[in-house]
C-alpha cells in the first residue's frame, strides 16, 4: 500500500525532497526489527524465570532513571499505572 501511495504521488512520508529523511524511514524497519529479533534468540536461550524478572526490571528501571535523573513528576497516576505494571 506505501508503495503504491509513492507511485501516485500521495505518500506524504516518501513523497519528500530530502533524500536523508527517505534513508530514515527506510532504515527504519530494519533498525526497529534487529533489536526484537536479537532479543527473540536472547529469550530462547535463557530460563523463562530469568527472562520474567528482566521483564520486570525494564519498567523499574526507566521508573528510576525518569524519577531521579529526568525529575519526571510522579504524580498519583502514574503511581497506579506503576502499580498495575508490578501487580
Amino acid at each position: 500500500y506505501v508503495v503504491w501511495l509513492t507511485v501516485h504521488g500521495q505518500n506524504a512520508f516518501m513523497n519528500t525532497d530530502s533524500t536523508t529523511t527517505r534513508l530514515l524511514l527506510a532504515a527504519a524497519g530494519p533498525i526497529t526489527a534487529i533489536p526484537l529479533l536479537l532479543f527473540a534468540s536472547g529469550a530462547r536461550q535463557i530460563p523463562l524465570s530469568v527472562l520474567g524478572l528482566l521483564q520486570y526490571l525494564s519498567p523499574t528501571l526507566q521508573f528510576l532513571l525518569g524519577v531521579w535523573m529526568f525529575h519526571e513528576a510522579f504524580t498519583p497516576d502514574r503511581l497506579v499505572g506503576f502499580a498495575l505494571i508490578w501487580a
